[in-house]
């Protein structure tokens, strides 16, 4: 199996600036890849009418990359209706400066319409989106090529007149990531992505990395070139017979999953002891081919950080 990367979600609302810095702390000190978190200006706890304090997400993964000295970081995944594409591109090649090559570049289409009205952004169709993605990623892409030094563009969203952008980005060339799943998303960022990500469960994520190597194909490309990483939250039980009882707590307390077997979760869930999270973890990277994962940890019992590296991954 290829040399896999693991990256690491974080989004916790409710702890203190220190318990932050000392996750980044922990996380760098056990060698994982990346931090990244999502890109969403309001919370999703519906007890709480997402008013739990949800850090915008350019600012903290700037401090992420400002306290750590070797983890990357990254979204998953920015939202391109939040900013100006030409002012994006200034502020990727600023924080790739800054952090010495450690910034990762993930869009997306953005989808969450209430936190579009909440902060006046217009919310167009999907497939309005979605060419304006397409003329984002061309704008960003031009803006921090070194060979480019000024340059005009004229598309149907943005017009730029002698549009420059120094310094240009450490890493070079510099990768832009597409995040999505829907079909048309996916067609697009086989034919203007560097990387695709998507998300989710196992089963349903292979489905979609299988389309968008289709995608690549039809283009007369290889897929082994383009950069493909997953994000999703897995979670570690010290017995089978504890996550047999959580799922069926999970069956009882949310509609989500009430039409599921016990088995069916247990089964198709990113869940498991480290021996079977291992083997799912295992099939999903041979059906897939990716090249890093991002994992939102929990364990059932000691630190998940810890539990993961030290107890699942010797097992992968």
């Amino acid at each position: 199996m290829a040399t896999i990367k693991w990256g690491v979600y974080l989004r916790q609302p409710d702890w203190s600036v220190e318990q932050l810095q000392t996750f980044v702390e922990k996380a760098e000190a056990l060698d994982y890849y990346g931090i990244y978190t999502n890109d969403h200006l309001t919370g999703f706890d519906k007890q709480r009418e997402g008013k739990e304090p949800y850090l915008e997400a350019w600012t903290f993964i700037t401090a992420v990359l400002m306290w750590s000295k070797k983890l990357r970081g990254g979204h998953t995944v920015l939202c391109q209706s939040f900013r100006n594409p030409a002012l994006l591109a200034k502020m990727t090649a600023t924080l790739d400066v800054l952090s010495n090559g450690r910034f990762e570049l993930f869009l997306g289409a953005g989808w969450k319409e209430d936190e579009y009205l909440a902060y006046g952004f217009p919310f167009p169709t999907p497939g309005e989106r979605l060419k304006q993605l397409e003329e984002y990623v061309t704008i960003i892409r031009n803006l921090l090529d070194p060979k480019i030094d000024t340059w005009d563009f004229e598309g149907k969203f943005w017009t730029l007149k002698n549009s420059r952008n120094f310094p240009k980005p450490i890493t070079q060339p510099f990768p832009i990531h597409l995040g999505g799943k829907g079909p048309r998303f996916v067609k697009l960022a086989a034919k203007i992505a560097d990387g695709f990500n998507t998300g989710g469960y196992f089963h349903k994520s292979i489905e979609v990395f299988q389309r968008f190597d289709n995608e690549v194909t039809k283009l007369g490309l290889k897929p082994s070139d383009k950069i493909k990483s997953f994000f999703g939250g897995i979670r570690i039980f010290k017995r089978e017979e504890d996550m047999q009882e959580y799922a069926k707590e999970l069956r009882k307390n949310d509609e989500r999953f009430a039409d599921q077997t016990v088995e069916e979760l247990v089964k198709t869930q990113p869940w498991g002891t480290p021996e079977i999270l291992a083997e799912k973890i295992r099939t999903f990277i041979d059906a897939t081919n990716v090249h890093f994962l991002i994992f939102a940890y929990r364990s059932n019992y000691g630190d998940p950080l810890e539990v993961f590296k030290d107890e699942v991954l010797p097992l992968i």
